[in-house]
């Protein structure tokens, strides 16, 4: 296709020594892709969705995974972390062929809009009932797909960990324990009922375990 020779083209050279070729966005040396990986766009105030989370076709899985590389090399990302990441991508590599989200194709975007800030997201507390506040700044992610428990009178012991045996025909599994969660009865007890709730909404959204 040929370009109009008075549009800015990006940039990048590819690693195989050949140019993007695609139409740079305003006041800019790059276009879209590569703005966005190489120096980073803007994005709406308070997103919900990380930008790695994105995955809405086969090349967002892609730059997602570069993002991972990129995070785990510079050491912005724990190795626990970057697993549980890319098994999710893995899932979706997996999924994309049934996934469609090209509705509504058009023309491809040559300049990032200017989101208007987010609404405050405080509401007010009635009186007499406390706010609380969770502060993740030290939370870590693990992936963990088998758990084990034990109690006594004054603790509920809560043993979480990963099956490291890939051939399920071996006659023993490896399972390397990741942490180890010390409940008090009450705790416990919170937990059964806030996982109860949560697998009944599972089951009604996606249909019932087995």
């Amino acid at each position: 296709m040929a370009i109009n020779r008075n549009i800015r083209i990006c940039t990048h050279i590819k690693v195989n020594g050949t140019r993007c070729g695609s139409p740079a966005l305003r006041e800019e040396v790059f276009c879209y892709f590569h703005q966005r990986m190489i120096r980073g766009v803007r994005t709406p105030p308070k997103s919900r969705l990380h930008p790695i989370a994105l995955i809405e076709d086969g090349s967002s899985i892609q730059a997602s995974l570069m993002e991972i590389i990129n995070a785990v090399v510079r050491n912005h990302m724990d190795l626990s972390r970057a697993r549980v990441v890319l098994r999710a991508l893995y899932i979706a590599a997996k999924n994309s062929h049934a996934a469609n989200f090209d509705v509504f194709h058009s023309s491809i975007v040559d300049e990032i809009p200017q989101y208007p800030a987010a609404p405050p997201a405080d509401t007010p507390v009635p009186p007499g009932q406390q706010k609380v506040r969770f502060d993740n700044t030290n939370i870590k992610s693990t992936y963990c797909n088998v758990c084990n428990a034990t109690s006594t009178r004054e603790e509920v012991v809560i043993n979480f960990g990963v099956n490291k045996t890939w051939d399920m025909g071996t006659p023993d599994l490896e399972v390397q324990l990741e942490h180890r969660i010390i409940l008090s009865p009450f705790a416990a007890k919170r937990l059964q009922d806030l996982l109860a709730r949560l697998i009944a909404e599972h089951e009604q959204r996606y249909g019932k375990l087995s």
